[in-house]
């Protein structure tokens, strides 16, 4: 079986293109909006998740967990298990991983409120801009994508769950 770009990426093989990559992605991140709304402080923290291997359903769960100053190495490798919709291209590991997080904070008000706002915004914003909410709309053929899109979708999803949890009188 072929070894993944990250798996190469981890062995060093592609230790010059790293440092290409490092400069176009914090290019990316320094550049992100939603709207008018500036990007948050956590796109450093994105992208430094990224590169140590973490995929986007454990960087959401992280930066939860990092927020309510907690540690939890055996719900991260948990997590993995929703990497790349679900290892099948299906439902996109920023948007499962975001439900995790909000469950986090309040496993009862995010089943009943938090997690149907979440998954109502997720598909308005980004459905109609990739062509679904699976992660074969997002990225498609171009493994590229992941490091064009998917920065920008884990961190508008993440101002989103911090929305949602302090509207929910949840402290983060």
């Amino acid at each position: 079986m072929k070894p993944t770009f990250l798996q190469l990426l981890h062995k060093g093989i592609y230790g010059r293109i790293c440092a290409k990559l490092n400069k176009y992605f914090q290019l990316i991140l320094s550049n992100c909006r939603i709207g008018d709304k500036a990007m948050y402080e956590n796109k450093n923290q994105i992208y430094d998740l990224a590169v140590k291997g973490y995929c986007c359903s454990q960087i959401m769960v992280k930066l939860g967990l990092d927020a309510m100053n907690r540690e939890n190495e055996d719900l991260l490798a948990a997590m993995s298990g929703l990497c790349k919709g679900l290892f099948s291209e299906l439902t996109c590991g920023t948007l499962t991983g975001a439900a995790c997080l909000l469950s986090l904070y309040d496993k009862n008000e995010a089943a009943a409120n938090m997690i149907p706002r979440l998954v109502e915004w997720f598909e308005i914003s980004f459905s109609q801009l990739y062509g679904g909410i699976n992660c074969k709309d997002i990225i498609g053929d171009d493994p590229m994508k992941r490091f064009e899109r998917c920065p920008e979708i884990m961190q508008n999803t993440f101002e989103m769950c911090r929305d949602l949890l302090v509207e929910n009188g949840c402290d983060i």
